[in-house]
């Protein structure tokens, strides 16, 4: 009982210290951010529903709110049950802003508040299920709106400790309740259904890589004329290597199992090695703010790739002209609508992703071997001879440079390890062979061409020369222009709500100033920052509009992919 009481005052001093020490003069941080908050919500005309286990708590925050003139009600055990209806009622019907304050246990059973559209929690229970119990009220029949669930927790103190509670009992609880182990059945649903999952979620971002390596390649080293057998050997060598190296070994074998709980991504991994160093947080940010940019950079640079290649279709410009401004247009309205759904959430077309994705790593290893076909000698590429021959050869114009150019087929390891927590490091495991044996087939398959056409005039008089579509036969161009442009626009929302999810944890680490955020669908982690997605719609405009062409953008594109990578290495490492 002592123990227990000592517990209780600790959790008292994180609400406000004067609870335990009437002598205290200082503020309480806790009720300045809760006032903030609920002055917030007044603002936005919405209804807030405030839960603590100490009424003097509630009390405190009473007070406040009147000295602010904001409306408010109070309900705690010792209010009668026709007061408890008479409240309830008033509240619901009311059309102003207004908050109910409410007493953890007196508000657990038996109200029925869909009036509101916030739920905040000033303390944390030992037991998830009482809190769970109380925000439900705002989830009863009735409720149309998105409730948003506000939980503050005090840093380094006892609440940490509890919601760590929290969490290991959760955890107990899901692997009770829900151990598909126990039923055979189960395995073979799940597994194909999240191997599906997996391939529309987690390989967007690298599964378009093709559209744009082989012709950022061959354009930095002087155009078509300028390869030979050699050359592409090597270029060839150095994909197959770095998707070995860098992907397979480095990502799915390694960075997956540094998991937070199921969770990946690099503040998942910082929150790991935190206390090994305080000088950490450094490479964290650095590491963030370039898959920030990752995300701004995905949707410009895929989905022009993939418009660009209706400049090969004569009818089109024939209608059109042959102008990049056209191509501009199309990828601005591309992106504006991709950006623009993301407030309704996108349980719809997720639904899609996978099918799209299974399709066009199928149409990949198709084109592919179409080529390779034709010449299966390049298969000699996999020996790494070729690829640390080129890197020192006459023929090759960049140099060590021309791995810039190459690490474009890691774009979305990153984004790999970040969707962990989404669809678990089975589905993972199962499915990278296969979207790796596809793009080899594909990249194998261009080099074939490639070799195929050096020596054709009409092929080197073309500027932009783009292997990916050049590869296709000419009745199936249009579906590869179609089923790439769905590529590059699911790989775009991949990124796009690894970017939300990536604020949303810096956030929580006190790395980035709190912001509004939305729950659009009931799918697991999808949630919706309105800022965030406007800022992303701003700059991935601003990039399509002031580099125009996919093949300008490359080079900002790989910058960002490897400051990402390295952080990530560095944090490994410790």
């Amino acid at each position: 009982i002592t123990i227990f009481s000592y517990l209780t005052r600790l959790r008292q001093i994180c609400q406000d210290p004067i609870l335990v020490n009437k002598d205290y003069t200082g503020d309480s941080g806790k009720l300045n951010v809760a006032l903030e908050i609920i002055e917030e919500v007044i603002e936005d005309n919405n209804k807030m529903l405030v839960f603590s286990q100490f009424t003097s708590v509630l009390k405190k925050i009473e007070e406040e709110l009147n000295i602010r003139k904001i409306k408010n009600k109070y309900l705690d055990g010792s209010t009668s049950a026709k007061e408890r209806i008479k409240l309830v009622s008033e509240f619901n019907e009311s059309k102003e802003p207004e908050i109910f304050l409410i007493s953890l246990k007196a508000g657990g059973t038996g109200l029925n508040l869909t009036s509101a559209k916030f739920v905040m929690h000033m303390d944390p229970w030992w037991n998830p299920a009482i809190e769970d119990q109380a925000t439900d009220r705002a989830h009863r029949i009735g409720q149309k709106n998105i409730v948003e669930v506000i939980k503050l927790i005090a840093k380094d103190t006892i609440e940490e400790k509890i919601i760590q509670l929290q969490e290991d009992k959760r955890e107990i609880i899901n692997s009770v309740m829900s151990d598909d182990s126990l039923n055979i059945n189960n395995i073979s649903k799940l597994t194909l259904a999240g191997i599906l999952v997996t391939l529309g979620v987690v390989y967007g971002d690298i599964g378009t890589s093709p559209l744009y390596v082989m012709r950022s390649v061959i354009h930095n080293n002087g155009g078509l004329q300028s390869v030979s057998e050699d050359f592409i050997l090597g270029t060839l060598s150095l994909v197959f290597w770095t998707l070995t190296i860098l992907t397979t070994i480095k990502y799915v074998l390694i960075t997956l199992k540094a998991d937070n709980k199921g969770e990946g991504g690099i503040f998942s991994l910082f929150t790991l090695v935190r206390k090994q160093a305080k000088w950490l947080i450094i490479p964290a940010m650095i590491g963030g703010s370039a898959l920030l940019a990752d995300g701004m950079l995905t949707p410009a640079v895929t989905v022009t790739s993939a418009v660009e290649g209706l400049q090969l279709i004569p009818s089109f410009n024939n209608l059109f002209g042959d102008n990049q401004n056209n191509i501009v247009i199309i990828v601005i309205c591309i992106i504006t609508i991709l950006f623009f759904i993301q407030h309704f959430g996108t349980d719809f077309i997720g639904k899609l992703f996978g099918p799209i994705m299974l399709l066009w790593f199928c149409s990949l290893a198709f084109f592919g071997i179409i080529n390779l076909c034709n010449d299966w000698t390049l298969l000699r590429a996999f020996s790494p001879h070729y690829a640390i021959k080129v890197l020192f050869s006459e023929e090759n114009k960049l140099g060590f440079f021309i791995l810039g150019g190459i690490f474009l087929s890691s774009t979305g390891a990153e984004a790999l390890y970040s969707d962990l927590g989404h669809v678990g490091k089975r589905n993972i495991y199962a499915t990278w062979p296969f979207v790796k044996i596809c793009l080899l087939i594909n990249y194998f398959g261009q080099g074939a061409w490639i070799l195929a056409a050096k020596n054709n005039p009409s092929f080197s008089a073309i500027e932009d020369l783009n292997p990916f579509f050049q590869m296709i036969p000419k009745p199936l161009l249009m579906f590869g222009i179609i089923i790439s442009t769905l590529a590059a626009i699911i790989a775009s929302q991949a990124l796009i709500s690894g970017s939300f999810t990536l604020v949303s944890e810096a956030i929580k680490l006190n790395l980035f100033p709190r912001l509004h955020t939305l729950y659009p669908s009931h799918s697991k982690g999808q949630l919706y920052i309105p800022s965030i997605n406007r800022i992303l719609w701003i700059v991935c405009i601003g990039i399509v509009l002031y580099f125009k062409s996919s093949e300008s953008m490359e080079a900002a594109y790989g910058l960002a992919i490897t400051v990402t990578m390295l952080m990530t290495s560095i944090l490994l490492f410790n």
